[in-house]
């Protein structure tokens, strides 16, 4: 079978210098974890003790870690060695892919473009950054594809065309060729694909993407960096709308949407206390340093209108008037903590006492403030893959 081949796209190999990061990272906890193995043997065979019979744990942990930071090194070498390629003819797709870790042979399709039913473009997640603390809320890395949805004699099948990031000219490539072809483009931003692990098969992606009625046509003028944003805005609209029927149906499932998270609470509490629980602290050293002898309230209402800013300002996105009772009850949480350390931390700690029982009668303003603040932007699209 000759076509003129128009474009071609082989998954890239790990970076040199991500490579020797992964091998010098790995290596040294490969030798941590030997050393976890082979330590209670050493003081066995120097104690002779029943007290090692407590390393057993990191006896084992050890084992498991050596098994783990080894088949680590194997996915990686096999994957540098076995790399999906996609190639767009005058005629018919070709894809070789190794879906599966190990196996013997790749799996290859052609696809020629009568068989081709429609085109969907949509992202792929490369890499996810796991939100670390209060204040990293992680990220998630991404990179164009195709769904090209085709039958054959099984019926329909679905196969997917990977491109390594935004900016890359290839996509324009098939762009072009698809609108020459005149196969039916859409778009659709659901991620329902990632590199790094299996989230659906294939069969639930085509059915998914089937049965969905979120595929918007994209209109292909010049480049997807610029005619992405408009298909973008385009989705989310009809994405909206579908929200609104389904919450129009079932009422209880927007307020069920919109509620905070477990997680989202123990950040909005734990924050304001800690942030206020410092300046508290603050405040009241220099006022020993100053030898202040007078209870004033001044310096406590502004450090609880400033807790209270931040607490419903985290909460905005869903924000009810009975927060305001919340946010009360740790005002006077640490007023009381303030009243049983005025003995030694001095008259401002007492001060600070006082201004939880006064600020009840004016958490209405951080409130009310937050409350006319705009809403929170749906999130944009996760950030572009740099490979």
């Amino acid at each position: 079978m000759t076509s003129n081949l128009i474009s071609t796209y082989t998954e890239p190999k790990m970076k040199g210098f991500w490579l020797i990061v992964l091998w010098l990272i790995t290596g040294f906890m490969l030798l941590l974890s030997l050393s976890m193995v082979i330590a209670p043997f050493l003081i066995l065979l120097k104690y002779q003790t029943w007290w090692v019979l407590l390393a057993i744990p990191f006896f084992l942990a050890g084992i498991w870690l050596n098994w783990s930071f080894l088949h680590l090194w194997k996915t990686t070498l096999w994957k540098q060695r076995h790399r999906s390629r996609y190639d767009l003819y005058e005629d018919r797709i070709e894809t070789l892919e190794w879906p599966e870790l190990y196996q013997p042979a790749p799996k290859e399709r052609s696809i020629r473009f009568e068989e081709i039913d429609s085109i969907i473009a949509s992202y792929y997640i490369v890499r996810e950054i796991l939100p670390q603390g209060l204040a990293n809320a992680g990220s998630i890395e991404n990179a164009p594809m195709f769904y090209i949805i085709y039958h054959n004699e099984d019926g329909q099948q679905i196969q997917h065309v990977l491109f390594p990031n935004h900016g890359d000219e290839r996509i324009n490539q098939w762009f072009q060729h698809f609108q020459k072809k005149q196969t039916p483009l859409l778009y659709n931003a659901r991620q329902l694909f990632r590199i790094d692990s299996a989230i659906l098969s294939d069969e639930k992606r085509l059915a998914y993407l089937l049965s969905a009625d979120e595929n918007v046509a994209f209109p292909f003028k010049s480049s997807w960096l610029k005619d992405e944003p408009a298909a973008l805005a385009a989705w989310r609209k009809v994405e909206a709308q579908k929200q609104e029927r389904e919450e129009a149906k079932d009422p209880a499932l927007k307020e069920a949407r919109q509620k905070h998270s477990f997680k989202k609470w123990l950040i909005s509490i734990l924050l304001p206390i800690q942030m206020m629980a410092l300046f508290m602290f603050m405040a009241t050293q220099l006022g020993q340093s100053y030898s202040l002898q007078t209870a004033n309230v001044l310096p406590g209402i502004a450090i609880f209108l400033f807790g209270g800013f931040l607490f419903f300002f985290l909460l905005r996105s869903y924000l009810r008037w009975h927060y305001m009772l919340i946010y009360c009850a740790i005002v006077l949480f640490l007023g009381a903590t303030s009243f049983i350390a005025a003995d030694t931390e001095g008259a401002l700690a007492a001060g600070m006492g006082f201004a939880s029982l006064l600020f009840p009668a004016i958490v209405w303003l951080p409130y009310s403030a937050i409350k006319k603040m705009p809403k929170p932007a749906p999130s944009s699209k996760p950030k572009d893959a740099a490979w």
